[in-house]
């Protein structure tokens, strides 16, 4: 799971990753499993440029990414 918070902190698996390091930790954790597709949760405040990038990440990768959402 990649988790991104209103003050830009990444967690993949709940641990923070510097944005800049991202994509090859991700790289690393879908190398594991070749079925391997992403959880993203984001705050909801994050502007549509910033879930963007975190998107162009996965597409890099050609790994499936799911937004997750709240239910309300």
């Amino acid at each position: 799971m990649l988790s991104v918070n209103k003050e830009l902190q990444y967690f993949v698996n709940n641990k923070q990753i510097p944005f800049e390091n991202l994509q090859t930790v991700l790289a690393a954790e879908i190398n594991k499993d070749s079925e391997a597709f992403i959880v993203l949760r984001c705050d909801n405040t994050l502007s549509v440029q910033q879930l963007v990038d975190v998107l162009e990440i996965g597409n890099n990768l050609n790994v499936k990414m799911v937004l997750a959402t709240k239910k309300e």
